[in-house]
């Protein structure tokens, strides 16, 4: 008798998400962790900033160029939130992905950027 078993397709880890769905799950991410989020307008001639985490009267909150592409703020937002331990948090894999690749690297050897 022939052999009609399926053959298994490895799927990815996480489908990539389209940049509007998956700013809109960091932002929602960000109210239920009770960390601000700021659009902004930070470019400057002498200050050419694009965003991030910074500590604000004491509080910790995400400020972001509002003038970014939906993309970069996402990138931003998931840079943010990487400095957060976000290990017992249930999140979309998509989101967990693009939080895991905005973490900074492990190692300072010198030589390494």
């Amino acid at each position: 008798m022939p052999c009609h078993a399926k053959m298994r397709v490895p799927v990815p880890l996480a489908e990539p998400m389209r940049d509007e769905l998956l700013l809109a799950a960091l932002e929602t991410l960000t109210e239920q962790l009770r960390i601000p989020v700021t659009y902004a307008t930070l470019a400057t001639d002498e200050l050419p900033g694009r965003g991030g985490l910074c500590v604000l009267h004491g509080e910790r909150r995400i400020i972001i160029e509002r003038t970014l592409s939906t993309r970069e703020k996402a990138r931003l937002l998931a840079a943010g939130l990487a400095q957060f331990d976000l290990e017992d948090v249930f999140l979309l894999p998509a989101v967990r992905q693009a939080i895991e690749v905005a973490k900074p690297s492990r190692d300072h050897s010198p030589g390494r950027y």
